[in-house]
């Protein structure tokens, strides 16, 4: 295999990467080069790839996109390093064997240091009463199987959209210093004192997941869900908690109020009612997504912690294009009774706003933040759950 194959590999794997939205560039192609000069990665395949993967992988998910992509490629089978590869500027590629010139000289054996045998019959030697591992019968699977999903948004992107939900506060043990009370307190005692300290801060912004599951959320199930893994585990945000439901949590609402609406219109708007619809939280949300472990929604929204913010995740009937005045109604009930106990409610459609016109998100969107699960989306979500101003067309 010639050397410019094996650079061409390389960068097949670095262009497959980028369209992931991996975020790497050509520093991290120069760091990999630089890696290659000083002798990294030259003993085998598993050598280079752990090298990729320590260079350009920032979390366990992202090392295996990189070792499923990597296995995919056509790397030589036969690996034999260069002898001089740990010099610098030698770039002898992958599997290029030691004599690929007719006119190649043969290298030179390094001289073997003495007690060299001796030293590998002392570690070959097995212990005795320890019987051998081996990995017979064994069925590996194939790397390059793995499944590497492409979704709208990075697992990266998500958590840093998050991490600006911040509120930060000083709570638990005093362990940082604070130079002005301590300069304060010695300047006015005039002998030394101990310094004062004070708790770290922390971020204290709480985040409730409301995601609606099965039906028509079935086809975005996979990326609703890891969407709210980011959000959990990378988010860094005090405490997040996770509900589910299906299509609407409450139930009951007045019906009588729909009467009230013009009855030519073929989806009449709920403006002259919407001052009426009173807040409503019976019904119920589940702790698990197969919609199992029920708890009274009443019961869940008397233990929200003040300051709370709510995150409501789901089409709102645009995946199948329904308009149902009944579901616009208990929705609302739905977000005003959030907004009794959460600072402030906002929703994430995964479905694309263009594809809302002539459906429930589409009436919803004119009274509660509504904003496509996208990369514009989230970020647009977050400046609302962090209490910026948002310009709706009939709010709440």
């Amino acid at each position: 295999m010639s050397e410019a194959n094996a650079f061409a590999l390389v960068r097949e794997l670095f262009r497959q990467l980028q369209r992931r939205r991996l975020p790497i560039g050509p520093p991290d192609l120069d760091a990999l080069r630089m890696a290659l000069t000083a002798g990294f990665g030259w003993s085998s395949q598993d050598a280079l790839r752990d090298l990729m993967v320590a260079l350009w992988a920032k979390s366990p998910h992202e090392a295996d996109i990189v070792r499923a992509l990597f296995a995919r490629l056509a790397w030589p089978e036969d690996w034999t390093p260069e002898p001089d590869a740990a010099a610098p500027g030698a770039m002898a590629a992958p599997g290029r064997p030691a004599h690929a010139g007719s006119d190649a000289q043969a290298p030179r054996e390094a001289p073997v240091p003495e007690r060299v045998e001796e030293i590998q019959i002392s570690v070959s030697r097995k212990p005795l009463g320890i019987p051998e591992l081996t990995l017979a019968g064994v069925q590996i699977a194939d790397v390059r199987l793995v499944l590497v999903e492409q979704y709208p948004l990075t697992h990266r992107e998500i958590a840093q959209a998050f991490r600006r939900l911040r509120r930060p506060m000083r709570f638990g043990p005093p362990a940082e210093l604070d130079i002005d009370q301590t300069l304060r307190q010695r300047l006015r005692t005039g002998v030394a004192m101990p310094p004062v300290l004070v708790p770290r801060r922390r971020n204290a912004s709480r985040l409730a997941l409301f995601v609606d599951v099965e039906g028509s959320m079935a086809p975005y199930a996979p990326f609703v869900e890891a969407f709210c893994t980011a959000v959990r585990e990378a988010g860094m945000l005090q405490q997040t908690s996770l509900h589910y439901f299906h299509d609407v949590p409450t139930e009951g609402t007045d019906r009588s109020l729909l009467a009230e609406l013009d009855a030519g219109d073929f989806f009449p708007a709920l403006d002259p009612v919407l001052s009426r619809i009173e807040p409503l939280d019976t019904g119920r949300v589940y702790a698990d997504p197969q919609l199992e472990k029920g708890l009274p929604l009443r019961e869940l929204l008397a233990t929200m912690a003040p300051g709370t913010a709510a995150l409501v995740v789901g089409d709102a009937g645009a995946a199948r294009g329904r308009a149902d005045p009944a579901r616009v109604q208990d929705s609302l009930a739905f977000v005003k009774a959030l907004r009794r106990r959460a600072s402030v409610v906002v929703w994430l459609n995964p479905v694309p706003q263009p594809l809302w016109a002539h459906t429930v998100a589409a009436h919803l969107a004119r009274h509660v933040p509504m904003y496509a699960l996208d990369r514009p989306g989230i970020q647009l979500a977050v400046n609302a759950l962090r209490g910026h101003p948002v310009n709706l067309e009939r709010p709440l």
